[in-house]
């Protein structure tokens, strides 16, 4: 049986050992943070992830911790609604709904539901050796740890990658990010409906993830490495989105420049594989993602229920198990960084022209074909071990 090594205490990782935890098998989540605190800013929870936390008993608990969706609605700042989707259907279609939460809850849910003692935290990754006896992992502070498997679930620059696959090349996108928690409540009409509204060049999306508590991301075409989490970054986001709608300018007039997070957006170039010998990877350190499509922690989640049941079914042959779970992963979680680029692209489109066109096909786009592209994300996929 497995003693597993999971470098990585993000959403992926702590997924993985709690799958494995449930299935009987030994696992270890090793976190470079030293404290799990409530950080980052808001997450869609898909019904694709829902379903994987229904079954490791975990689903009731995240709903109640944030706010499931009647509604989104994708936007254009100056035509308005191109496209509402009534997201109350997708509990039916797919057996669970979609979920809005903050990412500090859904980590302490998930931290929660393992043995303290299979999580230790201040545990940053130097070096990994992969020998006869098994595998050895260094961490910063000189201290180590043994198994006979790892799992890479660290992340866009995962260490466990570079260590794997040198080679291996994140893509910056063309475009960089603001999110943030905005201390207020959304007017009636808003508090269950989200909203992505598209300019040129920029976006702006946000949603309720508590009574108070309102998730929002800024995404603008930029140069690498210049944006600013600071009052001149909050001056950027009022000229830029100036002319969308008023609830756009309040959402960023509420949210102090400290709670904002500026990020750009990279996803990776496929890699060949996910896996060498005993050491397999996981989520974005497996397949990052842009965020356009709302996906990329749900693909961590599944990764996270595949692997673990191929690790069940091959107990001793760390190879097949790794080999399955790739088979099963690799077409779906490639499709979402390739799909997820393109529409990325498409929300951004400058050429008024091309933007009119672009609005009226969105209108016309009936509901059967969203339903299918929706199915093709959400459904279940996966096969027997």
């Amino acid at each position: 049986m497995y003693e597993a090594l999971i470098i990585g205490g993000g959403i992926g990782g702590l997924t993985l050992a709690i799958a494995l935890q449930q299935r009987g098998i030994r696992a270890a989540v090793y976190e470079a943070a030293p404290l799990m605190r409530p950080v980052g800013a808001g997450i869609l929870l898909p019904p694709n992830a829902m379903r994987i936390f229904r079954q490791l008993g975990l689903a009731d608990k995240l709903r109640d911790a944030g706010v499931v969706p009647a509604a989104t609605e994708i936007r254009d700042a100056r035509a308005g609604v191109l496209q509402r989707i009534d997201t109350r259907l997708f509990a039916e279609r797919y057996g669970e709904p979609m979920v809005a939460i903050h990412r500090g809850r859904l980590h302490a849910i998930l931290a929660d539901a393992l043995d303290p003692a299979q999580l230790h935290l201040g545990k940053r990754c130097s070096t990994i050796h992969d020998d006869s006896d098994g595998i050895r992992v260094r961490f910063s502070d000189e201290s180590e740890a043994y198994g006979n498997i790892l799992i890479g679930a660290d992340g866009l620059r995962s260490i466990v990658r570079r260590q794997l696959f040198p080679d291996a090349a994140l893509r910056y996108s063309g475009q960089s990010s603001f999110r943030a928690i905005a201390p207020v409540s959304l007017p009636d009409d808003l508090r269950q409906t989200g909203w992505e509204v598209w300019g040129a060049g920029c976006r702006f999306g946000f949603t309720a993830i508590a009574p108070n508590q309102v998730y929002w991301y800024a995404t603008m075409d930029a140069t690498e490495k210049t944006l600013r989490a600071d009052e001149s970054g909050l001056a950027q986001l009022h000229q830029l989105f100036a002319g969308f709608p008023p609830t756009v300018g309040d959402l960023i007039a509420a949210t102090p420049a400290e709670a904002i997070i500026a990020t750009d957006i990279h996803d990776l170039q496929p890699l060949a594989t996910w896996h060498r010998g005993r050491i397999g990877l996981l989520g974005d350190a497996a397949h990052a993602t842009t965020p356009n499509l709302g996906q990329g922690g749900a693909q961590a989640v599944e990764d996270a229920a595949v692997l673990a049941a191929c690790l069940a079914a091959n107990p001793s042959d760390p190879q097949q198990a790794f080999g399955r779970y790739e088979a099963q992963r690799y077409a779906q979680a490639t499709m979402v960084v390739e799909r997820s680029r393109s529409m990325g692209r498409m929300a951004h489109m400058r050429n008024p022209l091309a933007r009119t066109l672009r609005n009226g096909l969105v209108r016309l786009i009936p509901y059967s074909i969203t339903e299918r592209q929706y199915d093709v994300l959400f459904s279940d996929r996966r096969t027997p071990t």
